[in-house]
Order: structure tokens, then sequence, then C-alpha cells
């Protein structure tokens, strides 16, 4: 294992995070009342059905009216044959009558036929009038008819459009439902993948800071303790499990205490000091490195004042502004 390998292995190079955020999104879905479906089509078919009927009662109604409809013309036409009927009738009467005096066909005769031709013409101006007259009072009845099927046929499509208007509400509710929930959980993936590539980038440059920062300390000891520099490469010195000199003691003559992060367990974040440092609470998983509970610092977030004794994490409490002290 080389040198730069043995400090990575003590450090603990940190796992690159790959956890999946996504998750089975449910969608709502809406389905109309088969009842109320079968109620605005019943509806739509009887407003059509009553604006038939009204169509069929506004042309009688004008039908009526109008002197020169087929309906008036038929009975005018009505009319006159009853009147010419009589007419005829009356003239055969009358032509046997004067012949039974030997008064014959003459100039009589034609006179009284004139007579009662022009009687029988003002028979049927005067029946045509009461024709007109009866049809206008008896159109009334047909117009009112007519406007009351067609209100009927609002009514009926006023109340299909309202049940239609609910059907839409609701499934416009359950599409902004779902449009706010694919939203929301595009966001969220978004932002946990967000936050965890950052949590990857910080502790990959924390790791490699600490990773610089203890091979500059190394170089500056053992370039300052020809001992420590011999023992480095094999001449004593104080050696990790791989054989390798780490580090001397601290040339400020203060014994560093253990402080690496997998000694610790209970690691609880009480403050942090002047010069940004976090404090932490802790107790030992060994006890061979003190019993009860301590206040300390992580070696890993202070390489600048951590050394490396038998591949244990160490930190020069007198290169920082937090003490070491035994809190319970």
């Amino acid at each position: 294992m080389g040198f730069l390998d043995t400090i990575g292995s003590i450090l603990g190079k940190p796992q690159t995070l790959d956890q999946n955020f996504g998750y089975n999104l449910q969608q709502s879905e809406y389905n109309a009342n088969p009842n109320m479906l079968a109620s605005i089509n019943n509806l739509n078919s009887t407003a059509g059905r009553l604006g038939s009927l009204g169509g069929q009662f506004t042309q009688t109604y004008q039908d009526m009216l109008n002197p020169n409809s087929a309906m008036n013309q038929r009975q005018f036409g009505q009319l006159r044959n009853q009147i010419g009927d009589v007419n005829a009738q009356t003239n055969r009467n009358m032509n046997q009558s004067l012949a039974s005096r030997g008064m014959g066909n003459g100039g009589m005769a034609n006179l009284l036929g004139a007579a009662n031709l022009n009687r029988s013409g003002e028979q049927v101006r005067q029946g045509m009038g009461s024709i007109l007259n009866q049809n206008q009072n008896a159109a009334q009845g047909f117009g009112n008819m007519a406007m009351g099927a067609y209100g009927q046929q609002a009514g009926a499509y006023g109340q299909a459009g309202q049940f239609g208007s609910q059907i839409d509400s609701r499934q416009l509710q359950n599409d902004q439902y779902n449009t706010d929930a694919q939203n929301t959980y595009e966001q969220y993936v978004r932002t946990a993948n967000y936050n965890q590539d950052v949590q990857n980038q910080n502790a990959q440059g924390a790791w490699a800071n600490s990773m610089l920062g203890l091979v500059g300390g190394l170089g500056s000891a053992a370039l300052g303790n020809p001992a420590g520099l011999a023992g480095m490469f094999g001449g004593g010195g104080t050696s990790d499990p791989a054989g390798v000199s780490l580090i001397p003691p601290s040339r400020s003559g203060i014994n560093p205490a253990a402080s690496d992060c997998n000694l610790k367990t209970n690691i609880e974040l009480t403050g942090v000091s002047n010069s940004g440092i976090n404090i932490y609470e802790f107790d030992y998983k060994n006890k061979i490195y003190g019993k009860g509970r301590y206040e300390g610092v992580m070696a890993q977030e202070v390489p600048n004042a951590s050394v490396i004794d038998n591949g244990v994490l160490k930190v020069d409490y007198s290169k920082i502004d937090v003490n070491f002290r035994r809190i319970a």
C-alpha cells in the first residue's frame, strides 16, 4: 500500500451518494356519474322535441294569420263550394217555379239569377271574413303554445348545461390536482438530486482538503525533524500498520489528543469557535482513549492541526482555538 493510499484509508474517502429519489406518482381519475350523463342526454332529447313542437305551433299560428296560406285557401274553397251549391239549388227551384207559372226562362229568370248570384258573392265575402276572424282568435292560442314550448326547451337545455358545467368543473379540479402533484414530484426530485450532488461535492472537497492538509503537515514536520523524515521512509519514528512512519509528536511539546471521528460515538454538535471550527461533545468507543464524555473537535475537520499516530488521527489543540476537555 502506498503512502497516500495509507493516508486515504485512514481518513476514509467518502462514498459517492447515488440515491434514487423517484417514487410511484399516482394520478387521480375523474369519471362522471353515469346517471348524470343519462340525465343530460334525456334533457337534450326533450329539449329537441319541445323545439320541434314549438316550430309546429309557430307554423300553424302563421298559417292562421295569412289569408293566402294553404289552410285559409282550403277553407275559402270549401265556403265557395257550399255557397255555390246553395245558389245553384236556389236557381233550380226558382226556374221550376217560373216554369210552373208559364214564365219560362225569360228576362225574369235572368234577373232573379243575377240577384241570387250577387247575394251569393256577399255570402262568400262575409264567410271569408268570419273564417279569418275565427282563425285569428285560434292563432293566439297556438302562439302561446309555441312560446311555452320554446320556454320549456330553453329550461331543459339550461338544466343540461348546468349538469355539464358541474362535470367540467370536477374534471378541471382533477386535472389541476394531477398537474400540481406532478409539479411537486418533479420539484422534489430535482431538489433532492441537487442537494445530493452538493453533498457529494462538499464531501469530496473536504476529503481532498484533508488529504492536502495532512500531506503538507507531514512534509513540514519531516523537514523540521530529520528523525521524523527518516522515520517516514522507514528510518524510525511512529509507524502505521503498513510500516510507514507518519508523523512525530507535536513540536509544541503537547501530546496530541485522539480526535479521529471513527473513534467516537454519541457525537453532538454543540457550538462553533471564533475561527469557525465546529465544537462537539462525544464519547470514545474504546475506553482506552478515555472514559466519560468529552468536548473537542473532529480531526478530519482540522487537517492543519491533525497528526497520525499508529493509524489514528490526533489533534494538536495548541494550534486551534478549541480546548479538549472532559466534561463528565
